[in-house]
């Protein structure tokens, strides 16, 4: 069965799931299925992040430490929107992309350039790793992002 074949049938199964928020990305790859031909699509998984929303329950501890993997301006907007009142938090969604929240772009590799990923397991494509080139070109080629996400 050749590669399109076999990441079409695991996309529109029933058994995608999405790795826990704060799992590392060396141990991603152990979430997703085995079927999939190449390293690429895991990270187009977590890549889907590219419209949607996430509980604040979710980042609050992201956007509320001094982390150097967190840009300052970003997690201060981000502290705003949610609630200091934990029990609210597990019904207070933000967008994980401020600027284009409802559109299915490339903005978002763009935020994780500038340390803006919402999530901890997002930001990690971004941090100094095998991941970064694949960032890297997501960011810079809208072409590229929409011939692999659309």
């Amino acid at each position: 069965m050749d590669c399109e074949v076999r990441k079409k049938r695991f996309y529109y199964s029933k058994r995608i799931s999405s790795p826990e928020q704060s799992s590392k990305i060396h141990r991603s790859p152990s979430n997703f299925d085995p079927s999939i031909c190449y390293q690429g699509s895991q990270h187009q998984r977590l890549g889907s992040h590219t419209i949607g929303q996430a509980q604040c329950v979710t980042f609050r501890d992201r956007v509320n430490s001094n982390a150097s993997d967190i840009d300052a301006g970003f997690a201060s907007t981000r502290r705003r929107r949610c609630p200091t009142d934990v029990t609210k938090e597990n019904t207070t969604l933000a967008p994980l992309d401020l600027v284009t929240p409802n559109q299915l772009d490339n903005n978002y590799f763009k935020n994780l350039l500038q340390k803006k990923g919402l999530l901890a397991s997002d930001q990690i494509l971004f941090s100094g790793g095998s991941t970064d080139s694949i960032v890297t070109e997501y960011s810079k080629s809208p072409s590229k992002f929409s011939s692999d996400f659309a």
